[in-house]
């Protein structure tokens, strides 16, 4: 029984540790809500479960990025649709074989992006740790605000984001075997909410920003996706979304196992039906059915039970968890190949980077991976 427990119970409390405190950060800092980030792991961690995957799914920070530029320019109603049509994209692209789909997509091209969108997801959460107030929809707008906004830091704020960041970083190097175990993130959330309560101890006269109270009925899930203000131009930024939301999604489970590729759009599908974020595959090793199963009642419970402690944790925490994971989940062994494998490749390296940071981050997606297509097609001409 001890074994069993070792092998199956403590690798869902090590992926509970790592994804709760990046799902509840996504769902906060989203503007979804608390509960659409939980959601999205609760459903993902038990679909992974049913078909016994070796590795965990939880939202992912570049899907955040879109599905949340797409929320602030739509409205959350058109930001869950084009989630729902780019669910059932991915998943007929999970038919096709893999090695069709690398055929047609330079990994310099994917690097510029990865890169770029840390950029931009520093630039977009820098006014949740600092306390700025900026509103900027996307990256050129919030550089605007910070110009024209001027810097007012909030010394709690940027006390308890500092933390975080100096945890987030220095953790996995000090305690290389304990940090998988228990997760940085996890430490830095518990830390600085602690210290909160001792330096806010009233949340109603509270200086910062933080998560707040929120409610937890199925009814207010399914209200967080609502239809306002429907344009043509938002229906336009609608599709380019549900179009890079499927090819994100589809590049992400390329290295996966065929169930796993198809479990990535159906969690993103379920998810969605629930006003859950999207979901993708993680590094995160899971050993069977009570894996994916602790996780997810961890993370209810979660949820559910503490509600005084979850809804004290400063924002600023949960921006710098994202701002962190961002830049660990950059490629810099790709990006160093995009210096040496030709022309072409540096080339595409960076128009990809200059798109996604001067263009909203749906149509840049899809013109990068239109135009890595269309590389390789004239490539294949000469």
């Amino acid at each position: 029984m001890n074994t069993k427990i070792k092998d199956n119970i403590i690798p869902g409390l090590s992926a509970f540790t790592a994804l709760f405190p990046l799902s509840l950060a996504m769902g906060v800092c989203s503007g979804f809500g608390i509960y659409s980030g939980i959601v999205s792991l609760v459903i993902s961690s038990l679909l992974a479960a049913f078909i016994r995957s070796p590795v965990f799914f939880a939202p992912s920070y570049l899907i955040f990025l879109l599905f949340t530029f797409t929320g602030a320019f739509c409205g959350n109603g058109l930001a869950f649709f084009s989630l729902f049509f780019a669910s059932v994209a991915a998943f007929f692209i999970s038919f096709v074989p893999e090695n069709v789909l690398k055929k047609y997509l330079i990994p310099s091209a994917v690097a510029g992006i990865s890169i770029a969108s840390a950029f931009a997801m520093t630039a977009m959460k820098t006014t949740d740790y600092f306390g700025i107030g900026a509103s900027g929809k996307d990256v050129i707008g919030i550089l605007h605000d910070y110009v024209s906004l001027g810097f007012h830091a909030n010394w709690r704020g940027v006390l308890y984001g500092t933390i975080t960041l100096v945890i987030m970083i220095t953790f996995p190097r000090k305690f290389k075997k304990g940090y998988k175990k228990f997760s940085p993130a996890m430490w830095s959330l518990l830390i600085t909410t602690v210290l909160n309560f001792f330096l806010n101890p009233d949340k109603n006269t509270t200086a910062i920003p933080e998560t707040g109270d929120y409610p937890v009925n199925i009814a207010s899930i399914f209200s967080n996706a609502f239809f306002k203000d429907i344009t043509p131009s938002g229906i336009s930024f609608a599709v380019a979304s549900a179009v890079s939301l499927a090819l994100i999604i589809s590049y992400a489970s390329l290295s996966l196992g065929r169930k796993e590729r198809l479990l990535s759009p159906l969690a993103s599908f379920v998810s969605s039906m629930f006003g859950g974020l999207p979901s993708t595959a993680t590094d995160l090793p899971s050993s069977g059915v009570l894996s994916g199963v602790s996780c997810a009642v961890l993370s209810l419970t979660a949820f559910l039970v503490p509600r005084f402690f979850i809804s004290r944790i400063p924002t600023a925490t949960l921006a710098v968890i994202l701002i962190v994971t961002a830049w660990q989940a950059v490629d810099w062994h790709e990006i160093k190949l995009s210096f040496t494998s030709g022309s072409g490749a540096l080339i595409l390296f960076i128009v990809s980077v200059v798109l996604t940071v001067a263009v909203s981050l749906p149509y840049a997606v899809f013109a990068v991976f239109t135009l890595s297509v269309l590389y390789k097609t004239l490539l294949k001409k000469e």
